[in-house]
């Protein structure tokens, strides 16, 4: 969704970042990773996490927690609760957007404690469940980019980004059969640059789109 300032707003779940199921943190210190990287032509202006998690009732919620970190860099603790153990809880969380470089990676670290005394680290009451359904809310704003053909296939496909590519064609009125037959050679190498992702390839005539177009 974008604003009027061009800030354009977009929700993530974990699963669309890799998690497909849900995240599962057993022992003493369990981690997960997850990629955030952010395209080429956006730069991120603000970010929400919203996470959905349970933790096991048997842990020491003095000692307890869920750290959430991009890049080893903590950002939020998370102190296990004594009334809230065992039941499904939700935090919201805001991340520095200047930690949302190139490469980045979002770390959910669980420390877990059932005992004062000697405790085994991989004992059956050691666990958090993270839902997949837990969301990123990214603020970003858009970046102009050389017009350079070097950048291909920026900005159309851009490797960093798991949503699916967005590919609209502009045609004159009337186009001959062989440049419909380039464009479909163009479609199908985006198609299998953007995999997994998926691509959705649109066609206009005569008329250009409010975003990046294949002319």
């Amino acid at each position: 969704m974008a604003s009027p300032d061009g800030l354009r707003t977009t929700t993530l779940r974990l699963r669309d970042l890799g998690a497909y199921y849900p995240i599962d943190l057993r022992g003493v210190d369990q981690s997960a990773w997850l990629p955030l990287s952010i395209r080429l032509d956006e730069s991120v202006v603000s970010a929400k996490l919203r996470l959905n998690y349970t933790l096991s009732p048997s842990l020491l919620p003095e000692l307890s927690q869920l750290k959430v970190m991009i890049d080893e860099q903590p950002l939020a603790t998370l102190m296990a609760s004594k009334d809230k153990l065992g039941s499904p809880q939700q935090a919201e969380i805001d991340l520095d957007p200047r930690y949302f470089v190139e490469f980045a990676k979002l770390r959910l670290q669980f420390i877990g404690h059932y005992t004062m005394e000697c405790e085994y680290p991989l004992h059956s009451s050691l666990w958090a469940s993270i839902s997949n359904d837990s969301t990123l809310e990214l603020v970003t704003r858009p970046l102009a980019l050389r017009n350079d053909l070097a950048l291909l296939p920026a900005p159309f496909f851009d490797s960093r980004d798991s949503r699916r590519v967005e590919l609209p064609f502009v045609f004159a009125a009337r186009p001959s059969l062989a440049t419909l037959r380039t464009a479909g050679v163009l479609a199908s190498w985006f198609g299998s640059l953007a995999s997994y992702r998926g691509t959705h390839v649109s066609a206009l005539y005569d008329q250009l789109p409010a975003r990046h177009a294949v002319v």
